[in-house]
């Protein structure tokens, strides 16, 4: 006797995942010069960010990316917001 064809089972691990979308990179400006500064998300945490502009030293990669950003150590300011 033969067994009836079953379906697949679906398991949930299985399911592709959407991927995450990007948080939304905020702009900033040099407080010396007032010039735009980009934030390269290529940048190590320890690699300094530095006004493309005066060359102004703003402060580590690391501290522009913290939760809230530190703010009271980096020589640049947020752009609108």
């Amino acid at each position: 006797m033969t067994e009836p064809t079953r379906r697949p089972i679906l398991h949930l691990k299985t399911v592709k995942q959407a991927p995450a979308a990007a948080a939304p990179q905020a702009a900033w400006r040099c407080k010396p010069c007032g010039a735009l500064v980009d934030l390269s998300p290529a940048l190590a945490d320890k690699d300094e960010v530095r006004c493309p502009s005066c060359n102004a030293l703003l402060g580590r990669a690391e501290q522009f990316r913290s939760d809230p950003p530190q703010l009271q150590r980096v020589r640049a300011r947020i752009v609108g917001g």
